[in-house]
C-alpha cells in the first residue's frame, strides 16, 4: 500500500484530527510532520505519535519550512481564523490535499482567496464541517431521502450555551481576528447540517438579527477550559438569530449563542415536512465542553395508516447513547480523514467540500450585514 504522508497544522482542535489521521495508519497513513507555535506541544504530540501509532513525525514552528522540507500528500489545518487564508494557500501551492476547519475564514474575502487557490490547485479540498459526519445525520439524511419527512418545510438549528464565552478576551472574541461570535463559531455547524439535508439548495435571502453586550456581562467566560482575558478585546456579538430563505421552499431558522441563561448548554435541530417532524438535540450537562458526557435525544413524530381509512400517530424515540454503533462522543471529527483519503484514492467528491464551506460564509456574511442594516439582505 502507497504510503500517505499527512501533517496537522494546529495543534488545539487539531488534536482530533491528529487522532483521525492516527486511526488510518493501517491503510498507509504517516503522520509525517506537526506544526505548532508552542514548542512543549510539539513535542507532547510527537510523544503521543511514537506511543500510539509507533511514527516519528517532524516538529515544525514555521508551516512555510515544514510544506518545504516535509514532502506531504495532505495537511489538517486547525489555526485561528485569521490564519486560515495564508496556511491554506501555502498548502495547495506545496501541492498538499487539505481538511480545513470552519469557518473557511475570518473575512468573505479571505474565504473566496482561498477557494479560488483551491480550484486551482486540481486537489481534494474537505471541509471539517464534521457534524454532518455524525450518526444523527445520517440517520435524519436517510429518513428524508427514504420519505418518511415528506417535503421539507423547516428546519430549525441552534447551539445555544448558557454561560461562558471561548477564549473570551483573545483572537477568538476580537472581530477582526476572529469575523465574529458565535455566528462564525457555532452556526456553521447547524447551517451545514441543515443545509445538508436539503442538498446544499441556493439562499436567496437572510434576515438576522445580533445582540452584543458581552463587556461587562459578569458570565462571559471562560467557557469550559477556555483562557480568559479580562482586559482583551470583547467586541464580537454574543446571540445571533436568523432566518433564511432557500430556492427549494424551505426556511432554514437558525440560532447561536454564548452566554444566553439558559438552563444548560443545547446543540439539536427540528425538520419538519409534509409527512412528519424529526427532532435531535445534545445536551451537556455541565459548562465543561466534554463532548463524552453529552446527552442525546432523538424523536420522530408521523403517522401510519394501519387500516383502509384509519390513520394512527406514530412517534418513535431513539436512545443514541445507549447503542455503541451510535453513540458519537467525538461529534463525527474522526471521519473527515477518512473522508479525504477515500475522496484522493478513488477520486470521488467529499461529502462536505470547500465549495460548501464558502457557501456557509458567505451565508453567515449576509447574516451579519442583514444585523448591521436592520433589514433582510440578499446573499452573495
Amino acid at each position: 500500500m502507497n504510503e500517505f504522508r499527512v501533517a496537522v497544522v494546529g495543534l488545539g482542535i487539531g488534536d482530533k484530527h491528529f487522532t483521525g489521521w492516527g486511526n488510518l495508519v493501517d491503510q498507509g497513513v504517516q503522520i509525517a510532520a506537526l506544526c505548532d507555535t508552542v514548542p512543549a506541544k510539539l513535542e507532547e504530540y510527537s510523544g503521543y505519535a511514537k506511543e500510539r501509532y509507533g511514527q516519528t513525525p517532524v516538529g515544525y514552528e514555521d508551516y512555510n519550512k515544514m510544506f518545504a522540507d516535509a514532502k506531504l500528500d495532505a495537511v489538517s489545518i486547525c489555526v485561528p481564523n485569521m490564519l486560515h487564508k495564508q496556511v491554506a494557500e501555502a498548502a495547495f501551492k506545496a501541492g498538499c490535499h487539505v481538511i480545513l476547519e470552519k469557518p473557511m475564514a475570518n473575512t468573505l474575502a479571505n474565504a473566496r482567496d482561498i477557494h479560488a487557490s483551491w480550484k486551482a490547485s486540481g486537489k481534494v479540498g474537505v471541509a471539517a464541517l464534521n457534524n454532518n459526519y455524525t450518526p444523527g445525520w445520517r440517520l435524519v439524511n436517510g429518513l428524508i431521502e427514504a420519505g418518511e419527512i415528506g417535503d421539507i418545510t423547516r428546519i430549525k438549528g441552534w447551539w445555544v450555551r448558557r454561560e461562558g464565552v471561548p477564549f473570551d478576551g483573545f483572537w477568538f472574541t476580537n472581530k477582526e481576528l476572529s469575523g465574529g461570535g458565535p455566528g462564525i463559531d457555532l452556526m456553521p455547524h447547524v447551517l451545514g447540517c441543515a443545509m445538508g439535508w436539503l442538498k446544499w439548495p441556493a439562499v436567496n435571502n437572510v434576515w438576522a438579527q445580533t445582540t452584543s453586550d458581552l463587556a461587562g456581562n459578569k458570565t462571559r467566560g471562560p467557557y469550559g477550559g477556555g483562557k480568559f482575558n479580562p482586559n482583551g478585546v470583547s467586541n464580537v456579538e454574543k446571540a445571533i438569530t436568523a432566518r433564511l430563505g432557500t430556492d427549494k421552499g424551505a426556511l432554514i431558522d437558525l440560532e447561536a449563542a454564548w452566554g444566553s441563561h439558559i438552563d444548560l448548554e443545547r446543540m439539536g435541530f427540528e425538520v419538519v415536512g409534509s409527512r412528519g417532524t424529526f427532532k435531535m438535540e445534545r445536551v451537556w450537562p455541565i459548562n465543561d465542553g466534554d463532548d463524552t458526557k453529552a446527552i442525546d435525544t432523538w424523536e420522530g413524530y408521523t403517522s401510519r395508516q394501519i387500516g383502509n381509512d384509519e390513520w394512527i400517530t406514530a412517534d418513535v424515540v431513539f436512545n443514541p447513547d445507549k447503542h455503541p454503533r451510535w453513540a458519537d462522543p467525538w461529534m463525527g471529527r474522526l471521519n473527515t480523514q477518512p473522508e479525504l483519503l477515500r475522496c484522493v484514492r478513488e477520486g470521488k467528491t467529499p461529502h462536505t467540500s470547500l465549495d460548501n464551506l464558502l457557501q456557509i460564509q458567505e451565508i453567515i456574511d449576509a447574516a451579519y450585514r442583514s444585523a448591521a442594516e436592520k433589514k433582510p439582505v440578499t446573499v452573495g
